[in-house]
């Protein structure tokens, strides 16, 4: 995957958190177009850059715990 790929999937995965899409990592991974492990992967390189992010088992889906967006590091809402 280059650099431009996985900066694009780091950026959708960030629009389907921040949109709340329902779902568990396969299916997430599904609509990425990726397989599972690259899903987790991309999860745990976003978390290294700063991004709050967790699974909500309540409602099944992919959180952050504070409002903002990933923009290769997490910017937090009172700073945009």
């Amino acid at each position: 995957m280059t650099n431009d790929e996985k900066r694009n999937l780091y950026l959708r995965l960030d629009r389907m958190i921040r949109m709340k899409y329902k779902g568990n990592a396969s299916a997430l991974a599904n609509r990425l177009g990726v397989s599972r492990s690259t899903f987790f992967r991309c999860i745990e390189e976003m978390k290294s850059l700063g991004a709050p992010i967790y699974y909500n088992e309540l409602s099944q889906q992919y959180c952050y715990e504070e409002d903002g967006t990933f923009t290769f590091g997490f910017v937090r809402e009172s700073t945009l």
